[in-house]
């Protein structure tokens, strides 16, 4: 399953004035809860909006209308957010509302933050606006922060304090159900409740609770994990584990797998998971290094920085499935962006970029806050902060649609390595630009150091000798062995080394020299990985006009990500409306800039998988003008190969009855290689299924879309009639096949009958049959 997040669309949006409660801050003026209904027509359930000094409004997600709106007055305030459920059955079903007053007109000082109202709706889903007609109010033994009364709990509704006192009462809040206090009082960072059947990380309990409960709990550099199972009459405690963390955790996330995220003001981020070492026992267990991340507004240094973050909370994380989790940050550029992480390998699944609402001002900062709700949906509600007490607060309330895989994989998050690393914080480089790694013996450490001297002193002909010298005496006959030492002559690390050292920085300019000869010697010998650099290879050789390293690149490295082609693409689109240019060779000078017909034949060529494929030319190929120059020359490619008659040759060494070698004719000479058709038709179904809404809003590319049309026509018709002849030739293409295998096998290697016989009988005997290798591209 591929990963996308897709665009945020608006539920509601309210101007929240706080002139009546000075202290209030704007994480405090709105709460977003959802809901599920198992038996309304709202298949995505119902979204609960408590908006402070207003009321409480309740929408319906599947058809963004409001369902119920409550009117609770100007004076009040709310210490958390309301919660609404479906209550009876059949004909007696109602609406009934939960709310945690701060202040209020009829509320005693003393009971600010723990009232509790409770009201009815008989006509659910057509409340008009008005105040509730009757309410019930209790005074609970704590402070309420939040509440939970959802269908999954039965006919119970739990309090929780913002300390962490844990009471369950009955549905109606006349009866106490049971309490659990922490052993240490520690401000409550989150909450998670799950249902009996999705917190697949507990052991196999006796009785199956109604519910369980995670609360996370943080207090001067420690983290506090309570693990609660809710029953009918009472709360046992699962797990209740501290772990220390060296910074303050703003924000912490659990999945229904127990994979336990929480992330620092400074921009790190730790991992635990919940899981069972021993039968009937659970356990709090770090699974990974912790990442920093980077490029977002949050991350300070000062304290009083990360005070003012932390009041408007400018991030959220919110825990999906397995080890995804979902982050909302405020970019430099004040932008807001969505991640999709998976924490298991540190890389970017998915990510969406959207502006900030005209209406909210981010002068102060921004308040987000990530709300669970569906498996393909999420809510965000976003604050703007405050200029002075007199001031208001404008909130907006969006839906997210996402798409997240089940589990995590290794397929889902290879080749993400290059995109999710300008999300992450480089290392600290040591003093001196001392970087080499340990491993690497004195001579490969000399040459780095002469390398940094040539570089620095912008004398890259000095560096190709440094390093050509070293190769000359390390390599001997062979380019891929130590004649010294026996290993790898190019390891890894090593190379990266190199490419780090030898091209320049993105500070510098594009047409700084560098040492083209060595990276060339690495690209043609096939050490050079895309994930080497942080940037993008293509990119960086394409800035510097180097296109016979390009064409290295697109023949010899074979983890390009998609994105890299396509940008390509549109780079070299760029440089041909200004100038002409020749078709680029590989064995080009680097000053030649290619045709986009040569790029796009070596793209066109190069493997890639059609889903990510498709995902990166929706997202950067929006424009008609910069599609349609790929579909013209897509156009005559297939015009050019259809327009081939199909000739075959003879093989002229076949005697006897052998079976004649047939060959499809060479097709006629052409100034730019044209790639297969097989991969021609790849692409262009690619950028059609990515492209096509678009085309068919831009006019004059109709013409060219019916031009397809009918080359695709004839060649399915061509494909159609031979394939009639798949059967009854077969015999003849396996008989020819192995006529043409055993020719091209060396003299020594033929066999007699009686040797491959042997053979095939002590290979029996060894247990070690036929196997095939196969690669799964997603």
């Amino acid at each position: 399953m591929v990963a996308i997040i897709g665009d945020p669309f608006l539920l509601s949006n309210y101007d929240i004035t706080l002139r009546d409660s000075p202290t209030a801050s704007p994480r405090q003026c709105l709460h977003v809860t959802h809901e599920r209904s198992s038996g309304s027509k709202a298949k995505e359930g119902f979204a609960t909006v408590t908006v402070h000094g207003d009321g409480v409004h309740i929408f319906n997600v599947s058809d963004l209308h409001i369902a119920g709106s409550y009117t609770l007055g100007p004076s009040t305030t709310f210490a958390g957010p309301s919660v609404s459920r479906i209550v009876g059955e059949n004909e007696t079903r109602f609406r009934r509302i939960y709310s945690t007053i701060e202040q209020s007109s009829g509320v005693r000082k003393e009971d600010h933050g723990r009232t509790v109202w409770m009201w009815d709706e008989a006509q659910a889903f057509e409340s008009s606006g008005t105040a509730p007609e009757k309410k019930s109010s209790i005074i609970a033994s704590h402070r309420v922060s939040r509440l939970y009364a959802s269908e999954d709990l039965s006919d119970r509704v739990v309090l929780l304090s913002p300390a962490g006192d844990v009471t369950v009462m009955d549905i109606d809040l006349v009866t106490q159900k049971g309490e659990w206090k922490p052993r240490n009082k520690s401000p409550l960072l989150a909450s998670y409740m799950f249902p009996r059947v999705s917190a697949t990380f507990l052991p196999v309990q006796p009785v199956a609770p109604l519910g369980t409960l995670v609360l996370l709990l943080s207090s001067r550099g420690v983290i506090q994990v309570c693990v609660l199972l809710l029953h009918e009459d009472e709360i046992t405690t699962a797990l209740n584990e501290s772990v220390i963390v060296d910074g303050t955790v703003i924000e912490a996330s659990c999945s229904t797998s127990g994979y336990i995220s929480c992330l620092q003001s400074d921009g790190h981020w730790r991992s635990f998971e919940l899981g069972s070492t021993s039968p009937g026992s659970l356990s709090l267990l770090p699974i990974s290094s912790p990442l920093r991340l980077a490029g977002l507004s949050f991350i300070e240094n000062t304290s009083e920085a990360t005070a003012l973050h932390h009041d408007t909370r400018a991030v959220s994380i919110l825990s999906l499935r397995s080890s995804h989790v979902l982050l909302c940050g405020v970019m430099q550029s004040q932008d807001l962006v969505l991640l999709l992480w998976d924490l298991r390998y540190s890389v970017v699944l998915a990510s969406h970029r959207f502006p900030t609402p005209a209406n909210l001002s981010t002068s102060k900062g921004v308040s987000l806050d990530l709300v669970p709700a569906l498996d393909t949906l999420v809510l965000l509600s976003v604050s703007s902060g405050l200029l002075d007490k007199s001031s208001q607060s404008c909130s907006a309330v969006f839906v997210v649609p996402l798409t997240a895989p089940a589990t995590s994989t290794i397929s889902n998050a290879m080749g993400r390595a290059s995109s999710s690393a300008r999300w992450l914080a480089k290392p600290n480089a040591l003093p001196n630009d001392h970087t080499q790694n340990a491993s690497l013996d004195h001579d490969r450490r000399d040459l780095l150091d002469k390398l940094r001297s040539a570089i620095r002193q912008n004398r890259p002909e000095a560096a190709d000798s440094a390093f050509f010298e070293w190769l000359e005496n390390h390599s001997g006959s062979t380019t891929t062995v130590d004649s010294q030492l026996g290993g790898p002559l190019f390891g890894h690390e090593f190379v990266r080394e190199i490419l780090d050292i030898v091209i320049p920085s993105s500070s510098k300019p594009a047409f700084t020299l560098y040492p083209a000869k060595t990276v060339h010697y690495l690209l043609a010998n096939r050490v050079v990985s895309a994930g080497m650099l942080s940037r993008s290879l293509l990119g960086l050789f394409a800035e510097r006009n180097d296109w016979h390293a390009t064409g290295l690149t697109l023949k010899n490295v074979l983890d390009l990500p998609e994105v890299d082609l396509v940008k390509l693409l549109r780079s070299v689109r760029k440089d041909n409306r200004t100038s002409g240019a020749l078709d680029m060779q590989i064995d080009a000078k680097c000053s030649d800039v290619p045709t986009f017909s040569s790029i796009l034949a070596a793209c066109v060529s190069y493997p890639t998988s059609d889903a990510a494929l498709r995902l990166t030319m929706r997202e950067q190929l929006n424009d008609p003008e910069s599609i349609v120059p790929i579909l013209t020359i897509l156009d005559d490619w297939l015009a050019e190969l259809s327009s081939h008659e199909t000739g075959f040759i003879l093989d002229a060494n076949a005697a006897g009855n052998e079976p004649s070698v047939v060959t499809p004719a060479e097709p006629c000479p052409r100034k730019a290689e044209i790639p297969p058709l097989d991969k021609v038709l790849a692409f262009l179904r690619a950028i059609l299924d990515a492209t096509f809404v678009t085309l068919l809003q831009h006019t004059r590319s109709h013409a060219l879309l019916r031009r397809l049309s009918s080359h695709l026509q004839s060649e399915l018709k061509i494909i159609d009639e031979l394939q009639s002849l798949h059967g009854p030739l077969e015999l003849f293409a396996k008989a020819q096949e192995k006529t043409s295998s055993e020719k091209q096998r060396p003299p020594a290697q033929l066999e007699d009958w009686r040797r491959r016989r042997k053979l095939a009988h002590e290979r029996a005997a060894m247990g070690v049959g036929l196997y095939q290798v196969e690669e799964l591209v997603l």
